[in-house]
This record gives structure tokens, C-alpha cells and sequence, in this order.
């Protein structure tokens, strides 16, 4: 392990149908901010069910409010609905992350229509997400469905990515993602939040991926522990969709 850089433990909750691009491409991100020192892989929750019978918990699920961030990726419509509309263990590992309390904050991270599981999960009341352009519409619905109703609404906006504040009344910051390309943008971002601006360029030369800094050089902003996050400031400079 590099002691220069500091090591934050990352879950990628896999089930069945989960979009294999949408996390892959995340991981190695991870992965490579911190320089792929061999203790550093990630811990995956992960999760697989079966027609006829179920495996037991993965042994990792028990300690998930341990994380540092929890991913949650998209799938089919026709597979993120049957998660959605039952009463599904990927709901209350969700909840479990969200409610658990903790010294220090955490990120929980969905690209896509991962946000569907958010949504459905009751923890998104009073922050702002997106999804895919196309989904924009059934996750508002989601969220108005499983809303508690004591609180103000989800906002949900059409943006690449957006850091929608904290999980009501804990320190877990929600950041959601749309189609899989947002979600590499949302994985620097992510990167620029724990390690600078410095550390996300490393990793896309790294990566050889074409990420920059926003043209005025100053997003992301340093984010403050509290509500509200930064939406204002990632919806002003982070671009519409075409």
C-alpha cells in the first residue's frame, strides 16, 4: 500500500442483469486512483439469486455500512422493475447503507437506472438525481411511489450527473449518474471529491480517457459536511444532455 494516498473501500451490489458497463468501467477507476496496490482491490457485495433457490448472504453484506461508497448499477427496464415493485433484499442492503451511522461520510453512488433501487428504497426524499434521459419520467414515478410523504419531494432533473445532497438526517451524500458515459464523468467527480483534481487526471492518463476539469478549472467544489450537497453548483457547470 502507497501511504501517500488513502485508502477508501468501495461495494458494488451485483445482481442478477446488473449492466456489466456500467460498473466495470467505475471499478478500474477506482481501482487505479488508488494505484492498484495489491491490498487495495475492492470489496463487491455481491448477491445471486436463482429460480429455485437462493445462496446465502455473502458474508461482506453484513458489514456494508462499513463501506465508504456502495454503487449501485442499471439494468433492463423490464429486470430494474421486478426489483423495484417487489420486496427484494437489494432494497434493504440499500437502506441498511443509507441508515447506518457513521464518523465519517459516505457515497452512495448509482449510474443509470440504478436509481430505480434508490427510489424504490424510500431514501431519496429532498435530494435532486437523474437517471438515463429515457427513465426520467418512471423515476419520478418510483420516488413518488415510495416517498414516506413527511418530507419534500425528489427532484429529478435531467443532468450527466449530479451530486444531490445527503440521505436525510445521515452523512451519506447521494450522487447518481445517468447512461453509462455519465457514469465514468460521475466516477472522476467522485475521484476529484476524496483525492483532488490532481488525482482524477492521474488516473484518466492512466485510463486513457479524455476527462478535464470543468473549462473554468474549479469545479468540483470542496463539499461541506451537511445537507444539501452541491447541486447548485454541479447543475450550473456540468452541461445538459443534448
Amino acid at each position: 500500500m502507497n501511504p501517500t494516498i488513502k485508502q477508501h473501500h468501495f461495494a458494488i451490489l451485483i445482481f442478477d442483469g446488473a449492466d456489466m458497463l456500467d460498473f466495470n468501467g467505475t471499478n478500474e477507476d477506482l481501482e487505479s486512483r488508488q494505484q492498484r496496490q495489491p491490498d487495495s482491490h475492492p470489496h463487491r457485495a455481491n448477491r445471486q439469486r436463482h429460480q429455485t433457490n437462493r445462496r446465502p448472504p455473502h458474508p461482506r453484506l453484513v458489514s456494508i455500512p462499513t463501506y465508504d461508497i456502495l454503487l449501485i448499477p442499471g439494468t433492463a427496464p423490464s429486470l430494474v422493475h421486478a426489483l423495484v415493485e417487489a420486496d427484494k433484499p437489494e432494497k434493504e442492503l440499500i437502506r441498511t447503507f443509507a441508515s447506518a451511522s457513521s464518523p465519517k461520510p459516505r457515497i452512495l453512488f448509482s449510474i443509470c437506472t440504478g436509481s430505480f433501487l434508490l427510489g424504490a428504497a424510500g431514501i431519496l426524499a429532498g435530494t435532486t438525481v437523474t437517471t438515463h434521459q429515457h427513465a426520467l419520467d418512471v423515476l419520478r414515478s418510483i420516488c413518488a411511489a415510495h416517498g414516506t410523504g413527511l418530507y419534500e419531494k425528489t427532484r429529478v432533473v435531467r443532468r450527466r450527473f449530479v451530486d444531490g445532497g445527503f440521505v436525510r438526517g445521515t452523512r451519506v451524500q447521494v450522487i447518481t449518474a445517468g447512461g453509462i458515459s455519465s457514469g465514468l464523468e460521475a466516477t472522476f467527480y467522485i475521484i476529484c471529491l476524496l483525492l483532488g483534481a490532481e488525482r482524477a487526471s492521474w488516473v484518466s492518463r492512466e485510463m486513457e480517457y479524455g476527462w478535464k476539469e470543468s473549462e473554468d478549472g474549479v469545479w468540483p467544489a470542496k463539499l461541506v459536511v451537511g445537507g444539501g450537497g452541491i447541486v447548485g453548483e454541479i447543475e450550473r457547470r456540468v452541461p445538459d444532455l443534448p
